[in-house]
């Protein structure tokens, strides 16, 4: 296939070979951008007219379709002034948008198995994060919050999910309360209620271009196969990824799960330690980044414990807060040689709430392989 563009082409036909090879099916969903379907918010119009849309989309997808890539297009054919899928100061869809999202796209896979599960509304205000970007001072009249009603999943125990989504702050946005939005009332949840059947997740905030996949890819290096049992793959990204992702290839190669030495408390416990860091991965200045919270990777040595004498000498692996809500925590700070405390739980304990937030990791593959921690950093 000739490509006018291939790295986003040749990364995602990369990605469905490596998913047809395990017998799963990938389905791409890109959410297209608030100024293509808002854009009575940005000039004036007072008709309905097509969305903004790149010229080359549309051959874009059918290149996709002719090699198996299952594609679903949202985009509507038309917008007319009064359609708000989007939140009033936010970058991201409305509650009622993104359930009609997933309705679509449950319409689209075979259900099975129905597990029941219940919807409860709640009401969730905010001022949303193009405010956020601003950074006015506490106490500011110029905007005010935007209340809305999203509806929680509550879901009852069913059989292992055989579809798993890759997403980012799309997917992320009613799902995490790091977000501001309420929580379980997200794209997996609703896919889940429309489909009747568990739906697994891999998401994080940005980058939906790669930063899934990497998860994905780091997940498989660790020995931990996720695609296991899986019959789709539905990858939701911002479709302005198509013009400005980082479309790097990644390779997906299932490793050996292998003990290398870190230390990691038991399941369930919550152990004080002192360390010293060898290595802490970058953490951003605060305002110079979309997303207000971000968590780093810290590689600790001699380890010392009174809880927890096993941890004596060892080394260890942990992913801490370095900033929340815009402020720079001490962690962002932390260089070679630091001495620190921290409690330590097992990261498989807390992944399900911080696994989206933004982070940054340590490029060494013996601390990748490693079982991480989460760390709570002490005085």
């Amino acid at each position: 296939m000739q490509v006018d563009n291939p790295a986003h082409d040749l990364a995602i036909l990369q990605f469905h070979d490596q998913c047809r090879q395990r017998g799963v099916q990938l389905v791409l969903l890109p959410i297209p951008d608030k100024a293509q379907l808002q854009s009575a918010q940005l000039s004036r119009f007072d008709e309905s007219i097509a969305p903004l849309n790149n010229p080359d989309f549309q051959r874009f997808v059918a290149e996709l379709r002719a090699h198996g890539v299952e594609v679903i297009d949202v985009l509507p054919p038309t917008i007319a002034p009064a359609d708000r899928r989007f939140l009033v100061q936010d970058t991201h869809w409305t509650p009622e948008w993104m359930d009609h999202v997933a309705r679509q796209v449950a319409e689209r896979l075979r259900s099975e198995a129905a597990t029941k599960s219940v919807k409860q509304p709640e009401q969730v205000t905010r001022l949303g994060d193009l405010v956020d970007m601003l950074r006015l001072p506490a106490g500011q009249t110029l905007f005010h919050p935007q209340t809305v009603t999203v509806e929680r999943i509550v879901e009852s125990p069913g059989k292992p999910a055989d579809i798993l989504v890759l997403g980012d702050s799309f997917s992320n946005i009613y799902s995490s309360d790091q977000m501001g939005w309420g929580d379980s009332a997200g794209f997996v949840e609703h896919l889940a209620f429309h489909l009747g059947r568990p739906v697994d997740r891999l998401v994080r905030n940005d980058a939906g271009a790669h930063a899934t996949r990497e998860m994905l890819a780091k997940e498989f290096q660790r020995g931990h196969d996720r695609l296991a049992g899986k019959k789709v793959v539905i990858w939701e990204f911002a479709a302005r990824e198509l013009a400005c992702g980082d479309w790097r290839m990644i390779p997906l190669t299932l490793g050996t799960k292998r003990e290398v030495g870190m230390y990691t408390p038991s399941a369930g416990k919550v152990v004080e330690v002192r360390g010293v860091v060898r290595a802490a991965s970058p953490a951003p200045r605060p305002g110079t980044v979309p997303y207000k919270d971000h968590i780093v990777m810290v590689h600790l040595t001699e380890l010392e414990s009174s809880e927890d004498p096993t941890a004596a000498g060892k080394e260890a692996v942990a992913f801490v807060w370095s900033m929340r809500d815009n402020v720079a925590t001490k962690a962002a700070r932390y260089r070679a040689g630091d001495q620190v405390r921290l409690r330590l739980r097992r990261w498989a304990d807390v992944a399900a709430k911080y696994e989206a937030i933004n982070r940054s990791e340590l490029d060494d593959e013996a601390v990748l392989l490693a079982e991480p921690n989460w760390g709570e950093v002490l005085p």
